[in-house]
C-alpha cells in the first residue's frame, strides 16, 4: 500500500512564535503551509507503508532502492557472529559433513507502525541434522502455573516482580565437547579463501535452527544459575530456582523474577555482566502474552496487589472480520446449566466460517482458559468433546463462549496480599481432590 504522500517528501516541524488557538505553523522545505490534518494524513501514511520483505537475501542484495542496506545489515549480522565466538571458517574436507544454512532478510517495525530497521538473520538447517539413536533436545520451559505461583508469592511477601529477556539467547550457549557440527557458507557470503578452495564454518556455539540449541541454552542458563550464581534448583521443576530471598523462572531467554528489592538488583547487575544488557528489564508488565499489572495496596507498606490477564477483547476485535462472529450476541454465562452433546446427534456441515474455523477458536479458549479464565473451564471441555466432528450444540455452545466473553471483557486473576498462611485442598463427594 503506498503513501498518501511520498516518502521522499522534506518536511519540518517549526516552532511556534505564539500559541493563537493552538495553531502552529507547518511548512514544506518549499514553504508550502500544511494543516495538523495533513500532518497526521501524512504521518498515518507513512506508519501504514510496508517494504515488502525479499523473498530470500539474492532478492535482497539486488534490490535497486535497498540493495546497500540489506548489504550492511548482512555484514552486521556475521559480524555479530563473529563477535560471539559462534564459528570459524574452515576449509571444507570431504569427510565432513556439513548441513545448509539459510540467510533470512526482514524489515522490522517499531510497535507504533513505522520502520525500524533491516534485518537479517543467519539460521541452520537443523531438519537436515543426522539424528542420533540417544539425541535427546528436550528444553524445559515455566509453566504457567509456576508463573502464577510466583506471583502469588510476590503478592503475599510483599515483593516486585520483574522480568527481563536475554538477547541472542542461543548464541551465547556452548556446544558440547563432542559435538562438531560444520555449516555450509550461508548465502551471500564468501564461499571460497584466495586459493579456490570451498569454505565451509566450523560452529563453537549453538545456532539459530539448530535442534540442540533449545538444550544447549537452558544447559547454559541454568550452570550459571546455579553453579555460578548459586540459586537452588526446584527439586520438582526443571525451570524454577531459589533462595531465600530470590525465585527466579526461565522460559527459554524469558526471565521472571521476584524476591527482596536487593536480592533483585544483584540478579539483574549480574546476569548482565554474564549474558549481556538484557531487552525489556523491568517490573514485569507482559508475560508469556498475558498482561501483568501491580497495584499498590491502600494501607501502603509494602504490600501490592497483582492481576493477571488475557487480553480477550483484542482477540474478539481481531475475529470481528468473521460475519458470523461478528453477530454473536453478547452473553452473561458461558454455558447453560442444561447443556448436553449426544454423540448420536449428526455433524454440523461446514457452511460458515465459525464452523470451519472450530477447532482454532476452541484452541484460543483453551489457552484462555489455562492462562487466566478459569470461568469458561467447563465450557471448553465440552468444546473440546466435538473436535472431530462438531455437532450443532457444539456451535451453539462456541457461539454461548465467544458471547461471554464479548460481554464480560478482560477478566483478571487478582492476587492479594491477604489470605492464609497456609495450603488449603478441596474435595468433592467422591473423595477426589481437587
Amino acid at each position: 500500500e503506498q503513501p498518501l504522500i511520498p516518502l521522499d517528501t522534506t518536511i519540518a516541524l517549526v516552532e511556534p512564535q505564539c500559541s493563537i488557538e493552538g495553531e502552529y505553523p507547518n511548512v514544506l522545505c518549499d514553504g508550502t503551509q500544511l494543516s495538523h490534518n495533513s500532518i497526521k494524513v501524512f504521518l498515518t501514511s507513512l506508519a501504514s507503508y510496508r517494504i515488502p520483505d525479499p523473498k530470500n537475501i539474492t532478492e535482497a542484495l539486488l534490490d535497486p532502492q535497498h540493495g546497500e542496506e540489506w548489504k550492511d545489515a548482512l555484514i552486521a549480522e556475521q559480524t555479530n557472529l563473529l563477535q560471539r565466538n559462534v564459528y570459524e571458517e574452515v576449509v571444507w574436507q570431504p569427510w565432513m559433513k556439513p548441513i545448509g544454512t539459510k540467510t533470512i532478510p526482514k524489515v522490522k517495525y517499531q510497535a507504533n507502525g513505522l520502520f525500524d530497521k533491516f534485518k537479517v538473520r543467519i539460521v541452520a538447517l537443523g531438519y537436515r541434522q543426522p539424528r542420533a539413536p540417544d539425541e535427546d533436545n528436550y528444553a524445559p520451559t515455566l509453566l504457567i502455573s509456576l508463573a502464577r505461583l510466583m506471583i502469588a508469592l510476590a503478592a503475599k511477601k510483599g515483593w516486585k516482580l520483574y522480568q527481563l529477556d536475554i538477547k541472542a539467547a542461543f548464541l551465547q550457549a556452548n556446544l558440547r565437547k563432542e559435538e562438531e557440527i560444520y555449516l555450509w557458507v550461508p548465502e551471500g557470503l564468501r564461499q571460497r579463501d584466495v586459493h579456490g578452495h570451498r569454505l565451509c564454518w566450523k560452529l563453537k556455539k549453538a545456532l539459530y535452527g539448530l535442534r540442540a540449541s533449545p538444550q544447549r541454552w537452558y544447559d547454559t542458563i541454568k550452570y550459571w544459575l546455579v553453579t555460578e550464581y548459586g540459586l537452588l534448583p526446584c527439586d520438582s521443576n526443571d525451570t524454577l530456582f531459589w533462595s531465600e530471598d530470590l525465585i527466579v523462572g526461565v522460559y527459554v531467554d524469558d526471565i521472571l523474577y521476584t524476591g527482596k528489592d536487593e536480592a533483585c538488583q544483584n540478579f539483574e547487575t549480574s546476569i548482565s555482566e554474564r549474558f549481556g544488557k538484557p531487552s525489556q528489564a523491568g517490573p514485569a508488565q507482559s508475560y508469556l502474552n498475558m498482561v501483568i499489572r501491580r497495584v499498590e495496596h491502600p494501607k501502603g507498606s509494602n504490600k501490592y496487589y497483582y492481576y493477571l490477564w488475557n487480553d480477550t477483547d483484542a482477540w474478539l476485535h481481531e475475529r470481528s472480520v468473521d460475519p458470523t462472529f461478528k453477530q454473536i450476541p453478547a452473553k452473561d454465562t458461558p454455558i447453560a446449566p442444561s447443556f448436553a452433546a449426544h454423540k448420536s446427534e449428526a455433524a454440523e456441515p461446514k457452511r460458515n466460517g465459525l464452523l470451519n474455523n472450530y477447532s482454532s477458536y476452541v484452541g484460543s479458549l483453551q489457552y484462555f482458559c489455562t492462562h487466566s479464565r478459569p470461568d469458561i473451564a467447563v465450557a471448553c471441555q465440552k468444546l473440546s468433546e466435538g473436535l472431530v466432528n462438531p455437532t450443532k450444540a457444539h456451535v451453539n455452545l462456541l457461539k454461548r463462549v465467544i458471547g461471554y466473553l464479548k460481554g464480560s471483557g478482560n477478566r483478571a486473576l487478582v492476587f492479594s496480599p491477604e489470605g492464609l498462611d497456609t495450603m488449603v485442598g478441596y474435595a468433592d463427594a467422591s473423595w477426589d481432590v481437587t
